[in-house]
């Protein structure tokens, strides 16, 4: 996985609570109340991760990217470079999508590529859900996946 998305999406949350912070800085000088923390990109990455793999939790420690489970009651943790091509590709689809900036149209072009069935559908509702803001376009020969989005028009 490219560690320039992994940045980027790290660039992306610290925009994001540098916002925030200066939301905050203004609320104070106004002596108004200050608003609820906000979901970051990495908050939204983290629940999406966790709908499609509730075993496994996704920590981000020191800007690095690690999956953890529990072994014999002990937590284990494994960095992005040691996990599954199929959490690879959650990772690197679901970091792609997040950092697109609001109120885009994204072209998915074979959203089944590299991802096993039994997650494939999951994570693209899920990615849709977390980015409510965009129009997704999926360009794909799975009539499954395309009939799964009933609520979608369909190009034949």
């Amino acid at each position: 996985m490219p560690t320039v998305l992994l940045s980027a999406l790290i660039a992306t949350k610290n925009n994001e609570n540098d916002k925030y912070i200066d939301i905050c800085k203004k609320a104070e000088e106004e002596n108004k109340i200050k608003p609820n923390v906000p979901e970051t990109s990495i908050d939204k990455l983290q629940r999406v991760w966790n709908e499609i793999f509730p075993q496994r939790k996704l920590i981000i420690e020191d800007s690095k990217f690690y999956a953890t489970f529990l072994k014999n009651g002990a937590v284990e943790k494994y960095s992005a470079n040691q996990m599954s091509d199929g959490e690879r590709a959650v990772l690197y689809l679901a970091s792609q999508v997040l950092c697109v900036p609001e109120n885009k149209i994204l072209v998915m072009d074979e959203p089944e590529i590299h991802l096993h069935r039994s997650i494939m559908n999951r994570l693209w509702i899920a990615l849709e859900k977390a980015r409510e803001d965009c129009l997704f376009i999926y360009i794909t020969h799975d009539t499954q996946f395309a009939a799964l989005h009933s609520h979608a028009d369909k190009i034949w």
